[in-house]
């Protein structure tokens, strides 16, 4: 702290005492008291009956401050700067040597010649208690009820008439805020922190938490603030409990404040019940549990022990009069904390005993005690509906069909029966138990033909679908089949699959659905016929362009690519590569001798773009062709003949051609060719 020059004044001041106020100098010479500014101007002079001991400044409006003065006989007047008269406050035996009045002016504490510390109140103005070996003392400038005083290498704090706290500290106490009591010691002043823990307590013995409260404020520990909350709370005084906590962020006991609050906001009031809740969350839980049933409130008792899994000492505050639901519940929590605590066993019980068999149940499975459990499903007493039922899907869960098949057959659940069969897959029980039971035949059929269709079993898939009488799905399944072989590229499978279609549209032509007519399954046999032809052909020429090898010999690849290219001239299925099949009939046909139809096809394809795989070997026939020939080589009858006799071979022609009319029309052909 440094100090700076204000004002000077040019001249001897002669005093015994000097005080300084905000804009005056404060004189004392034996009996005389006077006033001077800081320029040096005596302002006002006031004269005392005898000589003056003591002076100190307690505050005021700046330029009319308060003056406490003491004199030599014990009177103890009160000066105001802007008042030449003093005023009497009150008359000490002896004589005064050092004083000071409360922040509210309610107490006046002096120190005599006989060094004892006396305080006084300002109304009565009686002596309220005294205290010797004291040569300074000074009020609390926050609290109206405390004070410290010095002497014999001691300063001392006092509150209230309380015993005095002591603490090691030589020199004299000039002023005490807070928690903070300034000392002179020789020519320095010093600094001292005080805990306000003993000050406290003391309140808090008196049951006076206001006050303690007030104290704590001035500065203590956390504890000391948890001790306040705690105490407060126990004596049922919510207010400063419910401030002491929120100094110290308690969120628990805050919470429970405020259900006590609540509840006696509806008119709940009992508080040896609010005390039981608060010694329970302290964890005082057996004298909780004693004020429980001093209230009458033995259930929060046996909550309360059940909460804490102590069931022993729950049974021992459950009344006679409990009712068989309450009694049930606790067994109930009893069986949980087996449970969570690895005693199955013990949880069984507990849960046979409440009258919980599913729950029980769930225990035995888990455990697999498959034995007993498969006793109580026999047990007229535990054969309820809802825990047969349970029972079962327990017993479906663990792959003992057997035994969820017995138990839905006692309760007459056909539907849930054929699941269960129909999940397991044990196709032969599922049938024979659809004879006697023929109306849920869809819940068989369909989940048999899908699972024929997983395994590639098309045909008896169909034939599943068409008794459960889901024609369509049966259609719907086969085109997502050729789908999935088109984007695959599996293109033999994609013409299997069209035969299929084809099949299918066959026999809705034989017998068409009502409403329906033959006409259009017809065009649609003709389609899907077709589209598997081109399907077939076009797998041989994906495995000549995309595979190193290929099973199909030039004259086959050769008419499978020529047969293909004049379909793709009116129609172009997805999948299909007209520059693969170009080009393949393009390769083939020059390596058999068909020049033409070489140089067409190189022709064609320089009008597509063609894949970088391809351009070079395009490039080299385009230019090798024209070193060939413009004339085809010979071509053998006979493979006409043979080609002819393999396209009326197919099985398909029975629907619409009769087989005499059949070999007259390839009769004529052979004709026309010879």
């Amino acid at each position: 702290m440094q100090y700076k020059v204000r004002e000077k004044i040019q001249q001897k001041l002669d005093c015994t005492l000097l005080v300084v106020c905000t804009g005056h100098i404060i004189l004392c010479q034996d009996k005389k008291l006077s006033s001077l500014t800081y320029s040096g101007r005596k302002e006002r002079e006031w004269n005392m009956e005898s000589q003056i001991r003591y002076i100190k400044v307690v505050g005021g409006i700046p330029g009319n401050e308060e003056l406490l003065i003491g004199l030599k006989h014990g009177q103890v007047y009160q000066v105001f700067l802007s008042n030449s008269f003093p005023v009497l406050l009150l008359k000490h035996q002896s004589s005064v040597r050092c004083l000071d009045i409360s922040a509210m002016r309610t107490k006046l504490a002096l120190v005599d010649e006989n060094n004892t510390c006396v305080v006084y109140d300002m109304k009565k103005k009686e002596i309220l208690f005294q205290e010797p070996n004291a040569n300074s003392v000074s009020w609390n400038s926050l609290c109206d009820d405390m004070l410290c005083f010095t002497g014999g290498g001691y300063f001392n704090i006092k509150a209230n008439g309380f015993p005095v706290h002591q603490q090691r500290q030589a020199g004299f106490v000039v002023g005490y805020y807070g928690s903070s009591v300034f000392c002179l010691n020789q020519s320095s002043v010093v600094k001292v922190e005080v805990p306000q823990s003993s000050p406290t307590l003391q309140y808090m013995e008196r049951k006076m938490f206001n006050d303690a409260y007030g104290i704590a404020c001035l500065g203590v520990t956390e504890d000391d603030w948890k001790v306040l909350a705690f105490e407060a709370l126990e004596n049922l005084d919510l207010e400063v409990a419910q401030k002491a906590l929120v100094r110290i962020g308690h969120l628990p006991h805050l919470l429970l404040i405020q259900s006590i609050l609540e509840r006696k906001k509806r008119g709940q009031d009992n508080d040896k019940v609010y005390l039981a809740d608060i010694l329970a969350h302290q964890g005082k839980f057996d004298k909780a549990a004693r004020l429980y049933k001093e209230a009458d409130q033995s259930s929060k008792a046996v909550e309360m022990y059940t909460d804490l899994r102590q069931f022993d000492l729950a049974k021992e505050y459950m009344e006679e009069g409990c009712s068989e639901g309450f009694t049930k519940e606790i067994i109930k929590k009893q069986a949980e904390w087996c449970k969570s605590s690895s005693d199955p066993k013990a949880a069984c019980e507990m849960y046979l005993a409440a009258g919980e068999y599913i729950k029980a149940a769930d225990i035995m499975m888990e455990n697999g005690w498959i034995d007993r459990l498969l006793q109580m499903t026999r047990n007229p007493s535990t054969n309820t509906t809802e825990f047969l039922q349970h029972c079962a899907k327990l017993f479906q869960n663990s792959d003992q069909i057997e035994l969820a098949a017995e138990i839905l057959d006692k309760l007459g659940e056909w539907k849930e029966l054929i699941k269960l069969y129909v999940d397991a897959q044990q196709w032969n029980q599922a049938f024979n138990l659809l004879k006697d039971h023929p109306e849920l035949k869809e819940l068989v059929y369909v989940p048999h033909a899908m699972w024929l269709l997983e395994n590639d079993q098309f045909n008896e898939a169909q034939d599943a679908l068409s008794k459960a009488g889901r024609q369509t799905a049966a259609v719907n399944i086969l085109e997502q089949l050729v789908e999935n072989a088109i984007v695959e590229t599996r293109f033999e499978d994609c013409a299997y699959y069209n035969w299929l279609l084809a099949s299918s549209y066959r026999q809705h032509a034989k017998e068409p659905p009502k409403g329906e007519k033959s006409e259009v399954f017809v065009k649609q046999f003709w389609n899907h016929l077709k589209l598997a032809g081109m399907y077939y052909a076009y797998s041989g020429i994906h495995k000549f362009t995309d595979q190193p090898f290929t099973s199909h010999l030039p004259d086959a690849l050769f008419n499978m690519s020529r047969c293909l290219y004049h379909q793709l001239l009116n129609t172009h299925p997805p999948g299909i590569s007209k520059v693969c099949t170009l080009y393949t009939l393009a390769r083939q046909s020059k390596h058999l001798g068909a020049f033409k139809l070489a140089r067409y096809a190189f022709d064609k394809l320089q009008m597509f773009i063609i894949p970088q795989r391809f351009s070079e070997q395009v490039e080299l026939g385009s230019i090798t062709i024209r070193s060939k020939p413009f004339e085809d080589k010979e071509v053998s009858y006979q493979i006409i003949i043979i080609i002819l006799l393999f396209l009326i071979s197919f099985d398909y022609t029975n629907v619409f051609f009769p087989t005499s009319a059949k070999w007259r029309y390839v009769k004529k052909l052979i004709a026309v060719i010879l």
